[in-house]
């Protein structure tokens, strides 16, 4: 598996997350994970990540910029 986000130049394995919506596969660091957050979202506790929207959040914060 290798990290889909655009521009990640890292090619080790480790840590990565899927995201549960889409099963894409983004290195921790990638997508401002903390070490201890990925390691929990893999271990199954409850956690889930959901790239969908963090990458909304950040199309919404940008548009939010351009309008003020």
């Amino acid at each position: 598996m290798s990290c889909v986000k655009p521009k990640c130049r890292n090619k080790a394995e480790v840590p990565m997350v899927a995201c549960w919506l889409c099963n894409a596969v983004y290195h921790a660091k990638c997508v401002d994970l903390a070490p201890r957050t990925a390691d929990n979202i893999r271990e199954d506790k409850g956690l889930q990540f959901f790239s969908f929207f963090k990458y909304t959040r950040l199309e919404l914060d940008n548009i939010n910029n351009d309008l003020n």
